[in-house]
């Protein structure tokens, strides 16, 4: 048994499957067929394992993963937050122009 701690590793598996989650996203089958190509459990077999046995090709891809992860975790977690404010400003004004009526 191996106990691996490594938010890059982490990372690394969360991309994996979020690209798997959105290319079998794609409608009218062609996500499915798509997704046949594209294994993820497979990749993240081979990332652990490499990472493990301290191969240096695959530590540097679990890094680059790692940090377009991070990236991307920044800007949804930006996105986000717009969205949320422009949901609030929006109900302010429609409660201003209500009360306005009255």
């Amino acid at each position: 048994l191996c106990v691996v701690k490594s938010i890059p590793l982490t990372l690394a598996v969360i991309y994996n499957i979020l690209m798997d989650v959105l290319i079998g996203a794609i409608p009218f089958y062609i996500g499915d067929v798509l997704d046949v190509f594209k294994r993820s459990y497979v990749e993240n077999l081979k990332l652990i394992t490499g990472y493990i046995e301290d191969d240096k090709e695959i530590i540097n891809k679990v890094n680059k993963k790692a940090f377009w992860t991070a990236i991307f975790i920044v800007v949804l977690c930006w996105l986000i937050y717009l969205i949320i404010s422009w949901a609030i400003s929006l109900s302010t004004w429609v409660y201003d122009w209500i009360v306005s009526l009255y």
